[in-house]
């Protein structure tokens, strides 16, 4: 390995609450880098339940993923069961191929749904990694976190939807060492790997 990133999760973050402090107030979050949401989990520290990158802007992206939960194309889960580390899926969601011809199931079930998805988003927390990085790059480091929380066994791996793909390091690429700081225990999440 002949290059090494740091990088520096901050939070964690609200999505709809002020409390901890909201995602679209941080300032760490108006810049590009690598995400990470995850719930509290009922013996301590946090659970993953998504890890994400973009070139734009955290805010903007984790918008994005506030509308598109919302709007029935995310997959929703029990909240009550997610501290558990049980994903009950209770909406799969629009954009899986198998789901895309449902919207008028989740139009009618909507007023059904709507709580149960504000506190899915009420319970989510996002913690953000600023990292202005190649393209390429980030989303090998990317899918890198998401591979290693995926090998951990119960509970660290349990929220993480498997159908989620990540880009990996090709073979032609030469390795980089990733050093992961994060301020609250996230389970499954290492403090090295490489990508």
């Amino acid at each position: 390995m002949t290059a090494a990133v740091d990088l520096q999760f901050q939070g964690p973050f609200s999505l709809l609450s002020r409390e901890p402090p909201s995602l679209f107030d941080e300032p760490a979050a108006q810049k590009p880098g690598i995400y990470l949401w995850a719930v509290p989990y009922h013996l301590g520290g946090y659970l993953p339940i998504y890890v994400g990158e973009t070139g734009a802007s955290i805010a903007q992206r984790n918008k994005d993923h506030v509308i598109q939960t919302l709007g029935g194309n995310y997959r929703v889960c029990d909240p009550d069961r997610l501290p558990f580390g049980e994903a009950r899926v209770i909406w799969n969601g629009l954009w899986r191929k198998d789901c895309r011809h449902r919207l008028g199931e989740y139009l009618h079930r909507v007023e059904e749904l709507l709580p149960a998805i504000r506190r899915e988003l009420l319970l989510e927390v996002v913690f953000v990694a600023p990292a202005k990085l190649e393209s390429r790059l980030r989303r090998r480091i990317e899918g890198a976190v998401a591979g290693h929380i995926r090998s951990q066994p119960p509970p660290a791996c349990s929220l993480l939807p498997s159908d989620i793909r990540y880009h990996l390091r090709r073979s032609t690429e030469t390795p980089v060492a990733v050093r992961i700081s994060i301020p609250v225990n996230v389970l499954g999440l290492p403090s090295v790997l490489s990508a």
